[in-house]
């Protein structure tokens, strides 16, 4: 059975990519699209995904905001962060805030599908080329 993922950007084109690499990964599968943090909360409280892959920097809610919300009302969600801030303050933040995963987006294409099947397994936090 795949494992059903959310995909919150507001650039298409990193959604795109995503959604090539899932499919070409197999087992995962895109349950939903969101372009902003609000969009998102709502679509996985409806949705109901096995992850949720989010970027940080988006309008009307950023990602740190929503991985807050989420992780509030679903603390079992796997949330994996997609991002292009290598600080490890950023990193951190996140980690502390419940994301059970973190992939910089020059590293999407190499990282990404690993770090979302160990963020659903509970397994490493960081991609191998993070900071």
């Amino acid at each position: 059975m795949a494992v059903r993922v959310l995909l919150v950007d507001d650039d298409e084109r990193w959604r795109k990519t995503c959604r090539i690499l899932l499919r070409v990964a197999g087992d995962l599968e895109i349950a939903g699209e969101a372009e902003n943090g609000r969009e998102g909360c709502d679509m996985a409280r409806s949705l109901k995904p096995d992850v949720v892959v989010m970027d940080i920097s988006m309008p009307v809610m950023d990602g740190r905001k929503a991985l807050k919300e989420l992780t509030a009302c679903m603390p079992d969600l796997p949330v994996v962060m997609l991002s292009m801030h290598c600080e490890p303050s950023y990193i951190r933040g996140c980690q502390a805030s419940g994301a059970r995963g973190y992939v910089l987006k020059d590293r999407a294409a190499e990282d990404l599908v690993d770090v979302i099947r160990n963020a659903v397994a509970r397994g490493p936090f960081l991609s191998p080329g993070s900071c």
